[in-house]
């Protein structure tokens, strides 16, 4: 697609890779974090677009205002319009840094039926800090956020809600649908940045690796403070895990 690559706009910038698009600020202040949408092209004519954004597919980007983006791209330039709006131009920045492109990991995670609004905003803010931490002032992962995000919103079951009654008052039962729910974040995190280093080209495969390690990093880090809560109970994911982090240390990625 044309508008593929990173768009400087007076507020926005927006960097499309593969089915995403990771929105900054275009001026960020502290803590001011970026956020990543799913986008499907609904009409095309020549090098006008019509975008339909969500979150990860499932959640309409509403909260954004609003969800569709109208685009047309010419010369270099990229003008968007979003509701009623006028077209604001947004230009192409080619000393950007290109983004990674990551896997679409969402197959692997059910999600729930419906997800709160205040849950889904405080679970953007959550994926985007966990992915700026595996990326660290590298270049941007497309997909990473998706996921993060979906995780998230996966661990808000039922069980971890004191006021939905039942055993989901249990400390015991909480804890433990707590720690299963991390355990399947962190060995996706680890599916997902594998698969982000072997689909890396030579300019990104050290970055990509770096990645990879930093979620080695985590997930061993997690798993520790886990087992010091007691033994880790059975987990159709955790034997993947261990295994990774087996792995990682035989190959000396990790201590």
């Amino acid at each position: 697609m044309p508008y593929t690559g990173t768009w400087i706009g007076p507020a926005l910038t927006l960097s499309f890779v593969g089915p995403w698009v990771i929105v900054r600020p275009t001026h960020a202040e502290p803590g001011q974090a970026p956020i990543e949408l799913r986008v499907r092209v609904e009409r095309r004519e020549g090098d006008a677009f019509a975008l339909q954004t969500s979150v990860a597919g499932v959640l309409p980007a509403d909260f954004l205002r609003p969800a569709d983006w109208t685009m047309l791209v010419e010369d270099q330039q990229l003008a968007i319009a979003m509701g009623d709006e006028p077209l604001t131009a947004y230009v192409h920045d080619p000393r950007a840094v290109a983004a990674m492109t990551g896997p679409t990991m969402l197959d692997q995670i059910t999600l729930p039926e419906q997800v709160p609004m205040a849950d889904a905003v405080a679970c953007l803010e959550q994926a985007s800090s966990r992915c700026r931490a595996l990326e660290a002032g590298g270049p941007l992962a497309g997909g990473c956020r998706e996921l993060a995000w979906a995780t998230c919103v996966a661990a808000l079951g039922p069980l971890t809600r004191a006021d939905s009654g039942g055993d989901s008052a249990d400390p015991t039962v909480r804890a433990a649908w707590s720690h299963a729910r991390m355990i399947d974040e962190l060995a996706l995190t680890l599916r997902y940045a594998k698969q982000l280093e072997r689909a890396a080209d030579v300019s990104q495969r050290d970055h990509a690796r770096a990645v990879y390690v930093r979620a080695l990093e985590r997930a061993a880090t997690q798993l520790d403070e886990l087992t010091d809560d007691g033994p880790l109970a059975d987990h159709p994911m955790l034997a993947e895990l261990l295994d990774a982090l087996q792995t990682a240390r035989d190959a000396g990625l990790l201590d």
